[in-house]
């Protein structure tokens, strides 16, 4: 059985970025990126790649939950 195939932190994040940016799917960026869907980042990895990019989630002033930091 092969290994299964790792990616960087940047790649996932850029995975994250390009779903957020664009307002698709997961599932129609994983193809664009050469990927499957279960290869998309989920989860905690999601959330790593959401860190990366600057949004930090927490109460903030004015009541907001998301703030893109940046």
């Amino acid at each position: 059985m092969s290994a299964r195939p790792t990616y960087s932190d940047e790649f996932k994040a850029d995975a994250v970025a390009l779903v957020i940016s664009s307002g698709r799917s997961p599932a129609s960026v994983a193809p664009e990126l050469g990927i499957g869907m279960e290869q998309m980042p989920t989860g905690e990895a999601f959330l790593v790649a959401l860190y990366q990019l600057g949004v930090r989630f927490g109460p903030f002033e004015g009541g907001d939950n998301v703030s893109l930091v940046g």
